[in-house]
């Protein structure tokens, strides 16, 4: 599973969107999907339980820009991608990581782009919560069975040729954490874990699929990547 946060292609599988896909003619363009994590690392989320989120990572498959131009083909499709983020130690070790995830298509073809759409395999969420009084860490680890359709609708998001289109996409995972009733979750070692199994989980799914938001106002520019 590949992550980062600078912009990536090459022949690689994986690398720019599954494999090295047909080559481009003349009036080539660029498309690069930035994924921003929202809010930064560690966050204050508040609510009943007062929670506090410090780690997130989400594994995707099958991430595809589908416009007129590109149907969701090798030029726009990345096979696998894991977005991280985390926060960093309050005794100045780790520094926190909250950087865009960045996939760049750079053999994306001239034409509107409508949606971005993935399948969302895997997640996890790691903090804190205040539970009548007690300070408890928490573990949301979820492998659906079935992946979750994830769709973001761009609005119309149009590539001409020449050109690199940057598309900013927040994910936030923050109602996941803080509409969990954690007075009610299963303990596991110590900590509240919410899982597969967990009654909870039908709600974490459905706010994870509402997680990734297209954002406007894109960054335009002409010549390569």
């Amino acid at each position: 599973m590949s992550s980062g946060s600078r912009a990536d292609s090459g022949p690689d599988p994986g690398e720019d969107g599954g494999g090295p896909g047909p080559d481009a003619g003349d009036g080539a363009a660029g498309l690069v999907l930035e994924f921003h994590g929202v809010p930064a690392l560690t966050a204050e989320l508040g609510g009943d339980f007062g929670a506090e989120l410090e780690e997130v990572r989400i594994d995707l498959e099958n991430v595809r820009a589908v416009g007129d131009a590109a149907p969701g083909d090798s030029r726009t499709t990345r096979d696998q991608l894991r977005l991280e983020w985390y926060g960093g130690d309050d005794d100045g070790g780790e520094p926190a990581n909250n950087e865009p995830v960045l996939v760049t298509f750079d053999q994306a073809p001239p034409g509107l782009y409508s949606n971005v759409y993935a399948e969302l395999t895997d997640y996890r969420m790691q903090g804190k919560v205040v539970v009548e009084t007690n300070e408890r860490d928490f573990d949301i680890d979820d492998s659906p069975s079935t992946p979750l359709a994830i769709s973001i609708p761009l609005g119309g998001v149009t590539l001409e040729a020449g050109e690199t289109r940057h598309v900013s996409i927040d994910v936030s995972c923050a109602d996941a954490v803080r509409e969990t009733r954690w007075d009610e979750v299963g303990e596991e070692d110590g900590n509240l874990v919410v899982d597969s199994g967990s009654p909870q989980i039908a709600a974490v799914r459905e706010t994870m699929q509402a997680a990734f938001t297209y954002q406007g106002g894109d960054e335009v520019s002409s010549g390569g990547l």
